[in-house]
C-alpha cells in the first residue's frame, strides 16, 4: 500500500523540483517516513500518514503549517 501512496503523493512536486530520488524510506504501521532529494532541492524529509483507505496526510517534520491532505478520486 505504501508504494502506491508514494507514487500518488509525489507527482505534483515533479514539475517544480525535477526528478526525485528516494534516499531512505521507513514504514511504521500507518506512517511512511521518506528522505528524498532532487536536482533543485537538497534532502527533504517528509511523512505520509494513511488516515483511511481514501485519505492520506503529507507532513514535513517541524513544519506543521505545510500539512496537506490527499483524497483518493472515485472513478
Amino acid at each position: 500500500m505504501a508504494a502506491a501512496i508514494i507514487s500518488l503523493a509525489i507527482p505534483g512536486s515533479l514539475d517544480q523540483a525535477g526528478a526525485i530520488d528516494l534516499n531512505a524510506r521507513k514504514d511504521d504501521a500507518q506512517t511512511v517516513n521518506i528522505l528524498a532529494s532532487c536536482a533543485k532541492l537538497s534532502n527533504v524529509q517528509f511523512e505520509l500518514n494513511v488516515l483511511n483507505l481514501d485519505k492520506i496526510r503529507r507532513l514535513f517534520p517541524g513544519m506543521e503549517e505545510m500539512e496537506i491532505f490527499y483524497d483518493r478520486c472515485q472513478i
